[in-house]
This record gives structure tokens, sequence and C-alpha cells, in this order.
């Protein structure tokens, strides 16, 4: 599509696309993805629409059947890359044809402000692409797309300022962590201590205990020879 055919004039290459205002004007107002087609005289167009805004739009056919025939071009060649021809406008406008296998141009696109707001069209046109179309990314839009506000996420709760502890206090504190550490040592030692007196003790007792002498009975056990002698 050439510059002046974009206008609404006869482009050197035969084209007769509208101005951008002339589609809108006659198409369908709740069309919001997808084909649109109208009829004006004896010539017949389609748009196709994303999002509610116009982003491809044809040159006049002289029949329907020709228009119907366009629209299908255009449904198989949207699905590939190489199809896509991209151009600038005035160095500051985005915009691409759409070409046949045949290299011949189906559909041309309105006017992007931005390289990427056109990529987006084109993600969304090949159907591998989900991102909304901003409607201030195209030239001429009836509306602008609010911008979202970006979701509000809850503050992560904040520790209680806590002042710094004197240096007296940092004493203090350690003293008496200091002697919560001694206390298990200090239980050690006091049960040794217990100890050792309960075994002193016992040996002094058995050193001092009376010995006390057993008598032994004797036992007089007559004499052999004695006892002979009284026979």
């Amino acid at each position: 599509m050439s510059d002046k055919g974009y206008k609404g004039k006869k482009g050197v290459d035969g084209d007769d696309y509208k101005p951008l205002q002339f589609y809108k004007d006659r198409s369908t107002p709740d069309v919001d993805n997808g084909f649109d087609t109208f009829s004006e005289g004896d010539e017949h167009f389609f748009t196709y629409h994303i999002d509610g805004e116009i982003v491809l739009i044809s040159e006049g056919y002289a029949s329907k059947k020709g228009r119907n025939n366009g629209v299908a071009s255009v449904d198989k060649n949207r699905l590939i890359e190489a199809r896509y021809k991209r151009k600038i406008y005035e160095s500051d406008k985005h915009f691409f044809n759409l070409v046949a296998g045949n290299h011949q141009k189906i559909a041309s696109s309105a006017r992007f402000t931005s390289a990427a707001g056109m990529e987006v069209a084109i993600g969304r046109l090949m159907g591998n692409s989900s991102v909304p179309l901003a409607a201030a990314s195209i030239v001429g839009a009836a509306v602008t797309a609010p911008i979202a506000a970006a979701p509000l996420t809850a503050a992560a709760p904040q520790a209680e300022y806590q002042a710094p502890a004197s240096l007296e206090e940092e004493k203090e504190r350690s003293g008496v962590t200091g002697l919560w550490f001694l206390l298990p040592i200090l239980l050690a030692l006091l049960v040794w201590y217990l100890f050792s007196q309960s075994s002193s003790k016992s040996a002094d007792v058995a050193q001092i205990a009376p010995v006390v002498d057993v008598p032994v009975a004797t036992v007089n056990v007559p004499s052999l020879f004695s006892t002979q002698q009284e026979t």
C-alpha cells in the first residue's frame, strides 16, 4: 500500500485503500475481535478488529465474492510470520502489509505509534499472543485504553523499633548470662565435694572402730594314753 493510497487516493500501484476513519464510520459497532464486512456503493470492503480496534483494512473489491475471497486469504496467511512486511510511514508511524504466497498484498494495517504496538498486533493476528492491544498505540484510535493501575500488595509488617541498649545494660545482661553458664559447673563441684566428704567420714569411722576379742572355746579331748592306763 502506498502512502497516498492510505489517504484515500488511488496509489501508483493501483491500491484503493481509504482513510482509517472511512472504515470506522462503516464498521459494525459491536465487533470486538475478528472480521467485519461492509459495502459502499459498488465497492466492498473488510476489516479485522482486535480488542475493538480496527487493525487490518482492505482495498475496495468490485464484488462481494472477490471480497470474501480476500477475507479467506487473509485468514490463511495471517498465521504465517513471513507474510508480514513491516514498514515505517513519515519516520514515526509504523505499519505492515499482509501479503499472500505470491507476494501480492491482500491487506494493510492501521498506523501504530510504536514498533512495539505493531508487534503486539502481529502477535495477536498470528494467534500466538494474548497481550492486550492498547488503543493508544493506534494513530487516530477512537478511545484511549486506560492504563491499568499496578495491583496493590500488602506491605510486610515492620518489626517494632527497639532502642539500642546502653553500655551498662549490655554489661548487666552479659553478667547474668555468664552466671547461668557457670551454674551447671558449680552444681557439679558441689556434688563432688559432698561425695568426697562422705567418703572421708566413712574411712575415719572404720579406723576408730574397737577390735573385739572373741573367746575361743577349748575342747578337752581325753588323751588316748590316759584312757589306756585307766583300763
